[in-house]
């Protein structure tokens, strides 16, 4: 029980870092005009559980968000309203 268990988390990491990839390759497409929230839960929402509603979805997104920015893979535009990937986060996308 305790392997499955840890087999889980682990695929559970697995399985955000490949969502992470897939918010940096949009970022990376958004270019200097950057993209919203919006953007990401429309592009993002079938990589979620169907068994999850909007609100948890969005939650989830915006963990994502507030993790990548705290890794400085990516940072808000002047306005504030947008994010664009940084050059740490094209590099990591990159790899």
């Amino acid at each position: 029980m305790i392997r499955k268990r840890h087999l889980a988390l682990g695929n559970k990491g697995l399985a955000e870092h490949s969502i992470q990839k897939l918010l940096l390759q949009l970022a990376h497409n958004a270019g200097s005009m950057g993209f919203k929230r919006k953007d990401v839960y429309e592009g993002l929402q079938h990589v979620f559980p169907s068994s999850l509603t909007q609100d948890e979805k969005l939650r989830k997104i915006g963990n994502l968000l507030r993790k990548i920015v705290k890794e400085g893979f990516i940072t808000k535009t002047i306005s504030g309203k947008q994010w664009i990937i940084t050059e740490k986060g094209e590099q990591e996308l990159n790899c």
